[in-house]
């Protein structure tokens, strides 16, 4: 009986991981859809989100900045700050907010990284802050 009851379990492991990562991907394609249809986005002091995507294994969060407000030295260079300031942030409003909480346990379910680009005029390449989903 007991073998029955295992070898049953073992069967179904595939079909449970492959419903939880369904599971996942829906709840971050959903968020990322309800965020899409917010943009773009005026967040004030200069900065704009222009675009949220979905692929390659993040969620990328695309921004458009003044050039008056933002520098892309200043961001590369306090990179470690902002990314754990940004994880943080996620931490305390996922304990706030059950949606939040459901997208960032879906992020490390799957495997998913964040990417927050910062499109700043006359930089040669978008500043990046990217946070993995272990670090979440």
């Amino acid at each position: 009986m007991m073998k029955r009851l295992f070898l049953a379990l073992a069967a179904a492991l595939p079909i449970l991981c492959v419903s939880s990562c369904d599971l996942s991907e829906k709840i971050i394609e959903i968020s990322v859809n309800q965020a899409k249809a917010s943009c773009p986005m005026d967040l004030g002091d200069g900065l704009t989100m222009a675009d949220v995507r979905y692929a390659d294994g993040y969620v990328t969060y695309v921004y458009q900045c003044d050039e008056d407000s933002y520098s892309y030295d200043l961001i590369m260079d306090q990179n470690d700050e902002m990314k754990e300031a940004v994880v943080e942030e996620l931490r305390g409003q996922a304990e706030k907010d059950k949606s939040i909480k459901a997208f960032l346990e879906a992020l490390k379910k799957s495997g998913t990284g964040l990417i927050y680009q910062y499109n700043i005029p006359d930089a040669d390449a978008p500043a990046e802050i990217q946070v993995e989903s272990d670090e979440l």
